[in-house]
């Protein structure tokens, strides 16, 4: 289906929009006093030098956080986002940080992350980029297992993060299927599952377990940068959030159409509800 090596991939246009709806989701739960568990199954390295040889080799980053880092007037509803990433650079973007590093950098002490890698380079890279932190458990072990284990946290609060590789194509109906199992177990859980857009069939597929299950919210994010087309590679890539914040469809309706403008003009976006209350 896709290899997908995020070295290889760092700092792309399915990056930043995946990027942007984590730290959208993550200040949103900060607004209440109370901790919260940060858990995610496939967590990659952690950090991402850019200049190393597989970010440089297709440079895919110029095509995504290189355009927002080089735009002078970026909206107001991704500065949290950009300020993280000017945080991991100086003057020069050579440094892209993962979903983990993100959420390490977001989280107060009170929270607590769990992380999944089996990768046995990426887990070591990944231990040296979060530890030591208090309140953290990285295991190299199957994401899918890690996640049941961890379900439902002691705080009862919590965001789960699904993004696997899909090197697969039955990737698109074993994640779903992962996360209803999660859901049954915890309900009141915020859930974001990331899809790249390789073939829409597949897609629709994932949408579909989606759409039938007894969840009644679920917020569909998504930002290609072409059309679908049959040739081989990604062209986009989407979330589904269950449980989003009751404020993230509204702000999306401003900052997917920017990163269109910025990224690819030529590019598609959507944004809706699979069911709602």
């Amino acid at each position: 289906m896709l290899s997908y090596q995020h070295n290889f991939h760092a700092g792309n246009h399915a990056d930043v929009l995946k990027h942007l709806c984590l730290v959208y989701v993550i200040n949103y739960m900060k607004k209440k006093d109370k901790p919260f568990m940060y858990a995610e199954s496939h967590s990659g390295n952690g950090l991402y030098n850019l200049k190393q040889f597989e970010s440089s080799k297709n440079m895919e980053f110029k095509g995504g956080i290189q355009k927002l880092w080089e735009d002078t007037n970026p909206i107001h509803e991704i500065q949290s986002y950009l300020k993280i990433i000017k945080t991991f650079n100086n003057s020069e973007l050579n440094i892209y940080p993962g979903s983990p590093a993100i959420a390490k950098f977001l989280l107060r002490s009170k929270d607590s992350i769990a992380l999944a890698e089996l990768h046995p380079k990426a887990i070591s890279d990944l231990m040296q980029c979060i530890l030591p932190r208090k309140k953290t458990s990285i295991q190299k072990l199957d994401g899918y297992q890690f996640l049941k284990s961890k379900i439902p946290p002691p705080q009862n609060r919590g965001l789960v993060v699904i993004d696997p590789s899909y090197e697969i194509k039955t990737e698109y109906k074993k994640a779903p299927t992962i996360l209803l199992d999660l859901y049954k177990k915890w309900p009141s859980g915020v859930y974001l599952l990331w899809y790249p857009v390789v073939k829409r069939k597949l897609v629709d597929e994932l949408q579909n377990i989606l759409k039938q299950s007894e969840i009644k919210e679920i917020l569909q994010i998504e930002f290609s940068v072409t059309h679908d087309n049959t040739d081989y590679g990604m062209t986009g890539s989407g979330l589904f959030i269950i449980n989003p914040p009751w404020t993230m469809k509204k702000d999306f309706s401003v900052i997917l159409p920017y990163l269109k403008n910025i990224i690819s003009p030529e590019g598609l976006i959507k944004l809706g509800w699979l069911s709602e209350k």
